[in-house]
């Protein structure tokens, strides 16, 4: 059974709202790890044998000047733009109505890095990290 609040004002101990049941979503949960951390687990790609190259959800009930952390723990891929400075692209609708563009590359602080969460690929017998 899945549990997604109807409301951002409706999330237990008043966390984020993350929300991924559109056309692309690929979040299959979010866990409170602490304070304004999260950890996020995506779904994988779609025709792939347990890869994972993207990621695409929404997020709400976030306050201006709030640091959050997301670890998105199964994003696996052997070299990622992430490794090289690359941020995350992200839409803002406050942004959007302001500056009459949503889209940007936001964030800071951005590793990317093997984190010994293991999947299976099923071409291969061996586990792949991370």
């Amino acid at each position: 059974q899945v549990f997604v609040p109807g409301s951002a004002d409706r999330v237990p101990g008043g966390g984020l709202l993350f929300e991924s049941r559109f056309e692309s979503g690929n979040l299959r949960r979010a866990v409170h790890v602490n304070g304004n951390e999260y950890d996020l687990l995506l779904n994988w790609d779609h025709g792939t044998r347990g890869h994972t190259q993207w990621f695409f959800f929404s997020v709400a009930a976030a306050h201006v000047g709030e640091k959050y952390i997301f670890n998105i723990v199964n994003f696996c891929k052997p070299q990622s733009l992430y490794k090289n400075g690359m941020r995350p692209l992200v839409y803002s609708a406050a942004a959007a109505t302001k500056l009459g563009h949503g889209w940007a590359r936001c964030g800071h602080d951005v590793f990317y890095h093997e984190n010994g969460v293991a999947r299976r690929d099923k071409a291969r017998a061996r586990d792949v990290h991370c």
